[in-house]
C-alpha cells in the first residue's frame, strides 16, 4: 500500500528530506534486503527529482566491513517536501478496466502460493487476485 502524497511529504519534510538530497536507505536486519527497496521504490514513484540508493549489504555489511558508524543522532530541520507521484500504482477499478484495455502490463511480484492461490493472502479483508504475468518477488 502507498501513502496519500500529502502524508508522504509531510514525513519526509519531517526528517529534513530535500528533493535533490541523495538518499541512502539500508536494512538493518540480518535477513538481508527487506524494507530498504521498498523506500527505494517509494521515493522514486514519488517523483524524487535527486538520486536514491540502496546500501549493498545494508547495516549488516556495513559493520561486517568495520566502516565508521556513530551513536549520535542527526537532526535536520524540518523541509517542506513535494511530492511529484508517478502513474505507477493503480486503483482496483484501473486494474479491472485494463483487463479489457490493455493499456498497461500488470505485473505480480508476491510469493508464488500467494499468487496461485495455494497459500492464503496473509492481509486480512483481502482476496487473492492473479494476473497473466508472475514475477516471484525473490527473482527480482
Amino acid at each position: 500500500m502507498m501513502p496519500a502524497p500529502e502524508h508522504f511529504g509531510r514525513c519526509a519534510g519531517e526528517l529534513g528530506i530535500e528533493g535533490r538530497d541523495h538518499l541512502v536507505v539500508y536494512d538493518a536486519s540480518e535477513l538481508g534486503q527487506f524494507s530498504a527497496p521498498r523506500v527505494w521504490w517509494m521515493f522514486r514513484a514519488f517523483g524524487h527529482p535527486g538520486p536514491v540508493s540502496v546500501l549493498d549489504g545494508g547495516l549488516v555489511g556495513w559493520r561486517r566491513e568495520g566502516r565508521p558508524l556513530t551513536p549520535e543522532l542527526q537532526c535536520y530541520p524540518r523541509t517542506d517536501y513535494c511530492p511529484h507521484p508517478k502513474p505507477w500504482v493503480k486503483t482496483y477499478q484501473q486494474v479491472l478496466d485494463n483487463i479489457q484495455s490493455k493499456e498497461f502490463q500488470l505485473v505480480d511480484a508476491r510469493a508464488e502460493g500467494r499468487f496461485r492461490g495455494t497459500q492464503p493472502e496473509p492481509r486480512e479483508g483481502f482476496s487473492t487476485l492473479t494476473c497473466p504475468f508472475f514475477l516471484p518477488h525473490h527473482c527480482i
